[in-house]
This record gives C-alpha cells, structure tokens and sequence, in this order.
C-alpha cells in the first residue's frame, strides 16, 4: 500500500491536478486532430427548465460543447424543448389522441438525419423534458 488509504491522491495526482494540467509540448489544443469534420452534423436538445430569456446553465455547457464541435467544422442545431408544444406519450402524433398541440412529429425529424445526438438537462430529479423525446424517437432499423 501507498500509505494514502482514506486520504485521497497524493499530492499533484489528484483530479483537479489532472484538470488543469499543462497540455504537453507540441500540442496546442485537445481539440487539435488535423481531421476535418465539415461532413458531420450535430442536433443538441436543451432540456432546460428555464424560460427565455433567463439563461440556463444548461445553456452554458451546451455553449461549450457546440462551441468545440462548431470549430472542428461540424454543423451544429440547437433545440430548447421548453420553447415547443411537446406532448407527453408513446405515439409519434399525440394530437391524434386528444393533445390540442404537438410539434415532436416535426421537431423530431429535424435530428434524424443528424451524425451526433445529444440531449442536455439539468442535473437534478425534476429535470423532465428530457423524458419526453426519448420514447418517442422513432427507430432506425430492426429493434
């Protein structure tokens, strides 16, 4: 054993040490691959709870991510589902099932023919609009 049993890393070996670490010689950037990307397409759903025009931190990560994509040439789309009538439920058209307004039929063949997929929420339990999406996703393929 170490010694440091209960204690955490030792000193300069621990998480933080490692996050703001110098990048080695000769490497500018993480995102530095010399491969192009410009073929890629990306869909971001923001799940935030928050209403414009209060910003999210949600928001904020997002920024970071579509930022680091967007510089290795991916094209990027940005969805808020609080901005839409999303309908709750299994079937691809609620409205046909007594919902007054559903738009996923048609937000959701925006990221279809997208390469990258995410969906970003808020950390804790309450965070919901990301369920909506998921069971609705239509399938590619055998299941």
């Amino acid at each position: 054993m170490d010694g440091t049993l209960g204690r955490g890393p030792p000193p300069g070996r621990g998480v933080f040490r490692r996050l703001t670490a110098t990048p080695p010689q000769g490497n500018t950037s993480m995102t530095d691959t010399g491969t192009s990307c410009r073929d890629l397409r990306a869909a971001v759903i923001n799940c935030t709870l928050k209403r414009p025009p209060e910003r999210s931190h949600t928001q904020g990560l997002i920024d970071i991510s579509t930022g680091i994509m967007e510089r290795q040439g991916v094209q990027v789309e940005v969805l808020r589902a609080v901005d839409h009538d999303i309908a709750t439920g299994v079937r691809p058209d609620t409205t046909e099932h007594g919902w007054e307004a559903d738009e996923s039929p048609v937000l959701y063949s925006r990221p279809l023919n997208t390469d990258i997929l995410t969906l970003v929420g808020p950390l804790w339990a309450g965070g919901t609009l990301c369920l909506p999406p998921i069971p609705r996703r239509p399938r590619r393929g055998p299941a």
